[in-house]
């Protein structure tokens, strides 16, 4: 679509920024998944540790 020459300028530049969006949304759905994947495995207590109790 955006290497086509009978597509508007307009329409190239809207896929150019949900080319974008979509890059974005990729690599926080990856970090998402490895976040999830620290707190599954508990690994996530070896950067913030559990507090002891105040009582």
């Amino acid at each position: 679509m955006v290497e086509n020459e009978q597509t508007s300028i307009e329409t190239k530049e809207a896929a150019k920024v949900d080319k974008e969006k979509l890059k974005y949304a990729l690599e926080y759905d990856d970090w998402l998944n490895r976040f999830v994947d620290c707190i599954e495995s508990k690994e996530i207590f070896n950067f913030i540790p559990k507090q002891k109790d105040k009582l």
